[in-house]
Parts: C-alpha cells; structure tokens; sequence
C-alpha cells in the first residue's frame, strides 16, 4: 500500500507590476539621446589655455559624457529591452 502523499503545491508567489519601472527606463532611454549629442559638445570645454590641467573642468566633463552611458546601462538593468 502506497503512502499517502500531498500533491498539494503552494501558490506561486504574486508578481509585481513593473510599469513603473518600465516607465521611468524608457523616460531614461529618450534622455540619453539630446545628452549624447551634449557629451559630443562637451570636449568644448578643453579649448581655453590651461583648461586641461583644471580638476573642475576634467570632473565636469566625466560627468557629462558619461551620463547617457549611465542612462543606457540603468534601462538595460531594468529590463526594459526584454
């Protein structure tokens, strides 16, 4: 005589609405577009004598060119190009 085994299975756990998220990575996504065409105008800022020593000026330009980086790697982390 077999025993006497539940098949019973626990529900599957709820799933979270991610349109939120979603959301903000296309928001994300179309703004790295203008700002890479402003990272591109951004090695401007290396044209006046001894700007390319000034700490300032290097921060302010890692910053700015990296931004739309930043924006494509945080919407494909979100999952928005599933």
């Amino acid at each position: 005589m077999k025993p006497n085994i539940s098949t019973h299975r626990p529900p599957p756990p709820p799933q979270r609405d991610q349109s939120g998220f979603r959301w903000m990575s296309i928001v994300w996504g179309v703004l790295a577009i203008p700002l890479s065409f402003i990272a591109l105008m951004s090695l401007m800022m290396f044209d006046a004598p001894g700007s390319e020593n000034s700490l300032l000026t290097q921060i302010l330009f890692l910053s700015i060119f990296t931004a739309p980086i930043i924006f494509l790697v945080s919407c494909i982390g979100a999952g928005s190009f599933d």
